[in-house]
């Protein structure tokens, strides 16, 4: 099982995101699917840079290579819930 309580990793679980921004995790993939909430895809798994997120709470823009708006999210609870 993966460590998330170190705060040295560079990036972050979608429910790590979620929490951080304060919305639910539905809300969190829809925003990541629509390239609101950068985000890379490593198999199945998505996560979040940490120095990205940071930027776009800041107001900064993010880069729009790391956004996985053009992928589906396979097995994400906002994909179950719709099925």
């Amino acid at each position: 099982m993966t460590n998330t309580s170190n705060p040295q990793r560079d990036t972050l679980t979608v429910r790590e995101t979620a929490t951080r921004l304060g919305i639910g995790m539905n809300t969190a993939y829809v925003a990541i699917r629509n390239g609101e909430i950068p985000a890379i895809r490593i198999g199945r798994r998505v996560l979040v840079p940490r120095d990205q997120l940071e930027r776009m709470i800041a107001g900064e823009q993010a880069a729009p290579e790391t956004t996985v708006a053009e992928t589906t999210v396979a097995g994400s609870p906002a994909d179950r819930a719709t099925a």
